[in-house]
């Protein structure tokens, strides 16, 4: 990657953004976040946390998920343990219904993330006026 260019996570499949659980945990893990958690995104039930993890964090916990992997927009997409989850465990860093792609854009242009029914593409904003 150049500087001039950023990499940002696309995902590229129908069905939505989203990690697994070995991609939730190793993110956790590079930002060194002192929370060990059952993933919400799994197939055996509720979303539950570690018997010594308080209610504040375990709120705070998936708020900053849901936050940081981008799942309102694009705003944290480019971040870099994000980028490097999926690098590192490429096919394996997928939630449920997603492929995540790492793709690298000029780092001097605003963009938005648009969607058709989960396929996710980098864009730069139309300018609407009226």
């Amino acid at each position: 990657m150049s500087e001039k260019t950023v990499k940002i996570v696309l995902n590229k499949c129908f069905g939505g953004f989203g990690l697994s659980p070995k991609a939730e945990k190793l993110f956790w893990e590079l930002l060194a976040y002192p929370v060990t958690y059952i993933s919400p995104y799994n197939d055996d039930g509720p979303v539950t946390m570690h018997e010594n993890s308080s209610e504040g964090v375990k709120d705070e916990f998936f708020s900053s998920l849901s936050s940081i992997c981008g799942l309102h927009g694009a705003s944290h997409r480019d971040n870099k343990a994000l980028v490097e989850v999926v690098e590192r465990l490429g096919e394996e860093a997928n939630g449920r219904s997603a492929a995540l792609v790492v793709v690298e854009i000029p780092n001097d242009v605003k963009y938005a993330i648009y969607d058709y029914d989960g396929i996710e593409n980098a864009e730069q904003p139309r300018r609407i006026l009226a």
